[in-house]
């Protein structure tokens, strides 16, 4: 079963990241097995954390501020992408990432 599941990972990753060399493959590997690991961290922190709250005296009020918080950041986010374009960035490292990308 090991060996099934390690050749459908090879080929997995040889299709979604082609023909890179291997330390690349290597760097690949390591970033995705973190984010992966962080994923794991942030949701059983996230679904624990009302529960803390609550145990440290939070009302049903500041524990559905907490919980909307999420939310409203996601919907301000697109907002906030729609109105910073176009301007020009005033330090150093945003304009070197700027000119990166253009």
């Amino acid at each position: 079963m090991g060996s099934l599941l390690g050749t459908i990972g090879r080929r997995l990753e040889r299709q979604v990241i082609g023909g890179f060399p291997e330390s690349i493959r290597i760097n690949l590997r390591i970033e995705a097995l973190a984010a992966i690991a962080f994923g794991v961290f942030y949701a059983g922190a996230i679904a624990f954390l009302p529960v803390v709250l609550r145990r440290l005296g939070a009302t049903p009020e500041l524990l559905a501020l907490y919980i909307a918080q999420n939310y409203l950041g996601s919907v301000f986010a697109s907002f906030s992408i729609m109105l910073m374009r176009g301007r020009r960035p005033r330090w150093p490292a945003g304009r070197l990432t700027a000119s990166a990308i253009r």
